[in-house]
């Protein structure tokens, strides 16, 4: 049989391998899932020899606790965690720097009137923001915050 789909073959092995579960007992938690399959076709997803069908697929991530974009698109799931990663990494730089200045501006009596208040707002929808895109596991999702932070 010919290996049509090796990433996606690759990701499922490493989640089942990695949660110590057999082809049937991953078939059982599909079912529970609404995703009727047996263990000869999650061995062929897991060898890449086969896609399922969108429902099949939202059964076997949450089986194995992944979502469909983790096992369907394994390289760009990583590149888009490791630029949240990196992103957040900026952000956090920005706010470090930020704070500074602003203590430093305070110790020199050069903070405006209502300053205060529109930082704490500020900080507020940072936070906001950071929950949104911890949360998020689409590429929409994230395109949506980065549009809400301008």
């Amino acid at each position: 049989m010919e290996v049509k789909y090796p990433e996606f073959g690759a990701a499922v092995d490493a989640a089942i391998v990695e949660l110590g579960y057999t082809n049937n007992q991953v078939a059982d938690l599909m079912q529970i899932n609404g995703a009727g399959v047996k263990g000869e076709m999650v061995r062929r997803y897991r060898n890449g020899f086969q896609l399922p069908d969108a429902a099949k697929l939202d059964a076997l991530a949450a089986a194995l606790g992944k979502s469909a974009a983790e096992l369907r698109f394994p390289d760009q799931a990583r590149k888009n965690a490791t630029n949240r990663a990196e992103d957040l990494t900026d952000v956090r730089y920005s706010v470090r720097r930020f704070v500074l200045e602003v203590v430093q501006a305070e110790r020199d009596g050069d903070l405006p009137d209502g300053l205060i208040e529109a930082m704490q707002m500020t900080l507020d929808v940072a936070l906001k923001l950071k929950r949104a895109l911890n949360r998020s596991d689409s590429d929409e999702d994230l395109d949506r915050v980065k549009k809400l932070s301008g």
